[in-house]
């Protein structure tokens, strides 16, 4: 069996590079700089091609030396071979030449395993077929209606063979005029055959358009077997190559079939996209025989000719297909159909699923045709059913459903009678969805059959049914829906309806949502007809209550037992017009006690004086705490509940003689309120409790607000129809009058003022600073009524400054405006700097289109910061910035900072480049983020500066673009499926893309780490793309970027990836080898290091035996040996043996802080010694005096250990990333290197100091000892000596190391290096020949020891008794 594995047909980098073409000139690359690894197969724009087997002339190819194959093309079964290649110069077409091994593969193309090239020369790329076409643009049309998948076995339609035709080319296919394709494996089916015998499909998924020309199996499977299993079939076809299309369709090289295939046929399916929508254009298929509680039937699918799409019903019911296992012998057939695959939803569009029959314990032994599936608005489905292949008796099965007599809910709405006046509730804005009774007082009601005048039924026009209702054998029907308008009882026609008649004398209706307003469905007082007992039903509207949990008695705290209750639709500010008066709190099965939300805030009932015009919360009737709320210490207490209508305006309606039944509230610790909530009376309309959050803001209003300078708010100001009911209002504002403070008025302001008719004053005085936050009533006056309208109250708050900041809400209609009152003006400026955002407008009411601006988070700075932003004024901006939910700045803000800060070269800390340009980098992204701006459709922004292109586009929900967006910045361009990504975003998403043309300098190439260390050099400018003010960044598409290339012949780069990020084309070429190293400087090193690791061997050996001698042995110099000692060999070993180190990270790390200790605490020992040696000498006229220890032996281990333990503990935890440069050394990131640095500096300072102060007093001294000798007339012997101590104490200069002094000119010459590496190296030595060679004592010590070991090795003989000599 062949390697498969390791077959390079099977494992190659295809090369795409049309520059190699035979017709391509003018270029100079060349092929011996590539890193070539492994086979290779050419490519011309998707297209295989081969190398040309003939001469091929110089300059062309994009290269000097046009390589070509000296030989032909091996066969398949050739296997791998090798072939020459040759470039030819003048009249020798061999000139150059080498030699490549190619190897032929199945799908008739060629791979080979190229190697480096000489320069310049490059292999070739030429193909005598197909090289001049795509293959999408020359094709031949195949439109044979007999290839469709329902050509089934046996038919007409079974005497085709694809064996017998000419196949040449490319091939697009039809069926009957529509675009087709090959089916995937996965289409096959039982007895499919495909106008003949065998059927061939494609053995995988069809290629992208960036995939170029693919090559895929074929698969073929019998036409005469039915079990499905066959569709796992062992035969194959030969393999045809496929390209995709722009336009969504396929074109198939085809060839020949294997003739062993009894008489195969390519199969064809038309997946054409409807040009209508499905859900709105179908058949209704209301058959119940075919509902899987239907047993035996002979019933066939495959005698139907299906065209279209088809919706299921079940006596009238909307039903859908079986997606689980259905048993044989039922469906009114034998074999049952279900859908294998769950159903789609309403995002996912028309999407295909696998169609199963089931026998016996195989749910899945039979396979049909797959059909195209949807989901639709309503909670039904349409499928497009086609003739299955399967032998009858066949059909598709339906899922039963619940008789909607068992499954429906009550509506017990006494406002609905047709005695009910005086209402305008509207059913517009209905959002139920099923079945429903009618009920008055608990007594079932039916629509009226007859014409209903106007302003009844609790609406302005009533819905009758404009039929009679159905008989109980009538099943479901269905009845038109009317409206009177005059003496004409059917003059407006509605949506129809469905209705039931039910066991027990009601009815059921399938209510749908009126086409206007005020309209409602209407119930007939006069066919009232008692209960004999209601059935079972649902009595909770969908989606009306989120619950956590019930209770049912008294044995517990309700504050710890409670009922969530969040619904938005409750709030205040869910006023009569804006849709949200469709709920009824008399439909819910109340129990227990509640707790009040609104979107997770906690919330409460509002109290009767917070009763404004036209307020609905959520329903007609608002329902509002009839009294205070209690405190804790009250425990649970019974609060009326005061109703009042929703579309009453007079803000006299709150005193109200309406009353729902009572409830019991209870205070709980922790600043909230539970409720024990009741249905509510049904003789109220469409009743709801209301609820109000009033949460305490996080931070101070006085500090983060909008300034809101709009001088038509002025009292002064008069005319004008703007309205605050249009914005969304969101936290804080303080009112502005042209730039100068100003506030509300707090008395009656007249109409037709403030830019608006309705004029909005604050009810109650302002409060003071010490009253923190309060809540005031809003009125509008109307003719002598100051208060005749009352609003929303608002909160309000006093802040240092004199001025006042309003959370203003949404008013309850228009035109409608808050005022400002001119004549509350405060001089001065504001010096506040805002990021602004679009404040969206309410789609319901275009009355204004005033350009409001609003503010995230607003910055409060000094006034020089507008004309010039310092480093402070940018960070306050980007402080503000990421605590704000929606910033947005105006693109000359934008470019200011970032000129002046973000991309100023000053700024750019030139220490540290990468971090630098990361923070640039971050710092752009972060400011380019709010030239986002909300929109409906889609806008764009582009910024050119110097250094930086910038492009912002951005799309919103109404957005209606053709094709996908391509921004374009300097040598740059993205391509990005923006409208796939806003669909995952509720239709809005925005995307930056920034070219970068001056960050060479900061982020160079050489900082990319790769595997191999390679010389790299910027091919391109820098780039960097981001999805700013977007939730959801994944890309389902990837993004392709076309990079131009900067200083080289080539054009561009295009870049598909599959994440946003920063990108830049970066060229790897092997760098040159260069052998720094310096044989002659290795070897004295190696040799220094080594004489000076011996003699300090040697000097503390003789430490050793003299320890007992205070003349000779010295702490600090016996420590410093030891400490130069290991250190010394430590590094040595380590740089001898760092190429097997240096792999092992953590290793090196401790190897180099060890050395780090050793090092430090020899120059410790170095600064002791030479403070001692400073004692010594001061004292050095003192002959006759005792030496006196500074401090004990004990005190000065602990000074010269623990300091150079304490600062590398400090580093490593500083810093504990510095250990482990690549030579197993400090790193230099972030001054590391200063943590031993400083230390020695230091130390290196301090002892020259004392060397100095101790030559200086060596010197008077000895000027003086030497006038005494010579006034005595001393022996020469004693001048000897004072040479003597001349030359040790220079001899001290590099003990106590002050010649490190030279490793500070580093690399300045030869010379320099040499003389530090010696005395530094040679300090054991030097130690050795101050303190052991020249010391009297010590070379009396060693010839002692030298006469004993001679005496140990001589042989020695006794004569006469005599004993040997004692040496003691």
């Amino acid at each position: 069996m062949p390697d498969t594995a390791n077959d390079p047909c099977n494992d190659y980098t295809a090369l795409d590079q049309p520059w190699r073409a035979t017709n391509a000139v003018g270029l100079y690359i060349c092929d011996g700089y590539f890193n070539w690894n492994g086979w290779y197969r050419l490519l011309y724009y998707g297209m295989s091609v081969r190398m040309p087997e003939t001469r091929v002339e110089m300059n062309t190819c994009g290269s000097a030396i046009a390589l070509y194959l000296n030989g032909a093309h091996p066969q398949i079964a050739d296997g791998i071979v090798t072939r020459g290649v040759c470039g030819s110069l003048g009249s020798n077409s061999c000139y150059w030449s080498m030699s490549i091994q190619l190897k032929a593969c199945p799908g008739s193309y060629y791979v080979y395993e190229f190697k480096p090239t000489p320069c310049l020369g490059a292999y070739c790329a030429a193909d005598t077929a197909n090289v001049t076409f795509d293959p999408c643009n020359v094709y031949s049309v195949l439109d044979n209606d007999w290839r469709r998948l329902d050509s089934v076995w046996p038919n007409g339609y079974r005497g085709s063979d694809d064996t017998f035709v000419e196949w040449s080319g490319w091939y697009r296919l039809y069926l009957q005029g529509k675009n087709a394709q090959i089916p995937e494996s996965d289409w096959c089916a039982s007895y499919m055959a495909c106008g003949s015998c065998t059927a061939l499909f494609l053995g995988g998924s069809h290629p992208l358009p960036l995939d170029g020309i693919v090559t895929r199996d074929i698969y073929g499977s019998y036409g005469n077997l039915f079990d499905s299993k066959q569709c796992i079939s062992s035969l194959r076809s030969d393999p045809i190559q496929v390209k995709a299309c722009p336009g969504n369709y396929y074109v198939y090289r085809l060839v020949k079939p294997a003739v062993s295939l009894p008489m195969p046929t390519y199969c064809a399916v038309a997946l054409d996209t409807p040009s209508y929508d499905p859900c709105n254009n179908y058949t209704f298929l209301n058959q119940s025989w075919r509902a899987t509680n239907e047993t035996g039937g002979s019933n066939c699918d495959k005698n139907n000719i299906w065209t279209g799409w088809y919706r299921l019903l079940y006596n009238g019911m909307s039903v859908r297909m079986a997606d689980s296992c259905v048993i044989r012998s039922r469906c009114g057939t034998d074999v049952t159909l279900w859908l294998n695959g769950s159903h789609p939803q309403i995002g996912d569009g028309i999407v295909t699923r696998g169609v199963c029959g089931s026998s016996g314990s195989d749910c899945c032994y039979y396979r049909s045709i797959p059909i195209r599936v949807k989901a639709c608005p309503g909670n039904y489905y349409v499928y497009e059913l086609v003739r299955p292949t399967i032998f009858c008796y066949v059909a598709y099965c339906a899922a039963a459903v619940n008789d909607p007599c068992n499954n429906y809910t009550s509506l017990d709405q006494p406002w609905r009678a047709t005695n009910a006046s005086g209402l305008w509730i509207c059913d517009y804005s209905f959002n139920g969805n099923g079945w429903y009774r009618l009920l008055y007082y608990g007594m079932s009601i039916r629509m009226p059959e007859r014409c209903i005048g106007r302003s009844m039924c609790g609406t302005n026009v009533a819905l009758c049914l404009n039929g009679s209702h159905p008989r109980l054998d009538d099943g479901i029907v269905t009845r038109g829906v009317c409206g009177s308008s005059g003496s004409d009882c059917c003059s407006l026609t509605y949506t129809p309806i469905r209705v039931k008649a039910c066991l027990g004398n009601y009815y059921v209706y399938e209510f749908v949502r009126p086409t206007t307003c005020h309209a409602a469905y209407c119930a007939d007082v006069n066919s009232i007809t008692p209960n004999i007992g209601l059935t079972t039903v649902t009595r909770t509207p969908a989606s009306s209550i989120n619950t956590t949990g019930t209770v049912q008695n008294m044995t517990f705290d309700p504050c710890n037992v409670s009922t969530i209750l969040d619904n938005q639709w409750r709030r205040k500010s869910s006023l009569f017009y804006d849709g949200f008066s469709t709920f009824d709190d008399t439909l819910v099965e109340w129990s227990g006690w509640y707790r009040l939300y609104l979107q997770g805030k906690s919330a409460q009932i509002p109290e009767s004086d917070s009763c404004v015009s036209y307020m609905s919360c959520g329903g007609y009737t608002t329902l509002l705490l009839g009294g205070s709320h209690p405190q804790p210490q009250d425990g649970i207490v019974t609060r009326d509940i005061y109703a009042f209508y929703c579309e009453q305006v007079n803000s006299k309606q709150c005193i109200s003689s309406l009353r729902s039944n009572p409830i019991q509230v209870k205070a709980c610790p922790g600043d909230y309120y539970v409720y024990r909530l009741v249905k509510p009376p049904v003789s109220l309309p469409m009743p709801t409790y209301c609820a109000v959050a009033f949460d305490i803001p996080s931070y101070d209003p006085c500090n983060s607000y909008t300034s809101l300078d709009q001088p038509w708010r002025g009292t002064n100001e008069t005319g004008g129809s703007s309205c605050d009911g249009n914005f969304n209002w969101n936290g804080w504002y303080r009112l502005l009058y042209n730039g100068k403070s100003v506030r509300m008025p707090d008395s009656c302001v007249n109409e037709n003022r403030c830019g608006s008719y309705h004029t909005l004053w604050l009810n109650g005085s302002h409060p003071q600073i010490e009253d923190g936050i309060v809540t005031r009533g809003v009125c509008v006056k109307s003719g002598s009524d100051c208060c005749f309208y009352s609003y929303i109250p608002i909160r309000v708050k006093a802040c240092p400054g004199d001025y006042y900041v309003y959370e203003f809400v949404r008013t309850s209609d228009c035109p409608a405006a808050y005022c400002a009152d001119v004549s509350t003006i405060t001089s001065g400026p504001t010096n506040t700097v805002t990021i602004r955002t679009e404040l969206t407008t309410n789609p319901r009411k275009t009355e204004t289109n005033s350009a409001v601006q609003t503010t995230v988070q607003t910055i409060t700075m000094a006034p020089d910061c507008q004309g010039n932003i310092s480093a402070k004024c940018a960070d306050d901006i980007f402080k503000q910035i990421e605590k704000s939910t929606n910033p947005v700045l105006s693109p000359e803000v934008v470019e200011q900072v970032l000129m002046e800060q973000v991309l100023k070269v000053e700024v750019i800390n030139a220490q540290v480049p990468v971090s630098a340009g990361v923070t640039m980098l971050n710092k752009t992204e972060t400011l380019v983020s709010t030239l986002v701006m909300p929109t409906e459709t889609n806008s764009s922004v582009k910024l050119s500066l110097n250094g930086l292109d910038v492009q912002v586009f951005t799309v919103g929900p109404k957005a209606s673009l053709t094709e996908i967006p391509r921004l374009s910045v300097n040598n740059a361009q993205m391509v990005i499926d923006l409208i796939q990504i806003s669909k995952n975003n509720n239709g809005s998403a925005a995307v930056a893309f920034m070219s970068y043309t001056n960050i060479s300098s900061i982020l160079k190439p050489t900082f990319f780490n790769t595997t191999k260390k390679t010389v790299k050099t910027m091919m391109s400018n820098v780039v960097s793309a981001t999805l700013p003010k977007t939730t959801n960044t994944q890309l389902n598409t990837p993004v392709n970027f076309t990079l131009k290339h900067i200083a080289t012949n080539c054009s561009h780069t295009v870049c598909s990836c599959d994440h946003l990020s920063t990108f830049a084309v970066i060229m790897q070429t092997n760098p040159p080898t260069i052998d720094n190293s310096d044989p002659v400087m290795d070897l004295f090193n190696t040799v220094a290091v080594a004489v000076g690791l011996f003699f300090l061997s040697l000097t503390l050996l003789t430490f050793a035996f003299c320890r007992r001698n205070p003349r000779v042995t010295n702490i600090a110099l016996t420590n410093l040996c030891i400490s130069l000692l290991l250190a010394h060999l430590l590094f040595l070993l380590t740089q001898t043996f760092l190429q097997y180190i240096q792999p092992q990270q953590l290793v090196c790390a401790v190897l180099a802080g060890v050395l780090h200790f050793l090092f430090l605490s020899a120059f410790v020992w170095m600064f002791i010694e030479a403070v001692l040696l400073f004692i010594s000498v001061k004292n050095l006229t003192k002959i006759r005096s005792k030496q006196k220890e500074v401090l004990s032996w004990k005190y000065l281990t602990v000074i010269g250990y623990v300091i150079p333990l304490t600062v590398v503990g400090v580093s490593v935890g500083l810093f504990p990333d510095g250990y482990g440069s690549k030579e197993c050394w400090l790193k230099t990131d972030k001054g590391f290197f200063w943590s031993f640095l400083g230390p020695i500096c230091f130390i290196l300072a301090a002892n020259t100091i004392l060397f100095f102060v101790i030559l200086v007093i060596i010197l008077s001294t000895l000027k003086s000892m030497k006038s005494e000798l010579l006034r005595i007339k001393q022996a020469k012997s004693d001048q000897r000596l004072f040479k003597s101590v001349i030359l040790k104490t220079m001899v001290q200069f590099c003990i106590v190391g002050c010649s490190w002094i030279l490793g500070f000119f580093p690399n300045y010459s030869k010379v320099l290096d040499m003389l530090f590496l010696f005395f530094n190296s040679q300090q054991g030595t030097f130690i050795f020949l101050i303190h052991c060679a020249l010391n009297q004592e010590v070379r009396q010590f060693y010839i002692k020891w030298w006469r004993v070991l001679r005496a140990a090795f001589k042989p020695h003989t006794r004569e006469n008794g005599d004993t040997p000599i004692s040496t003691s």
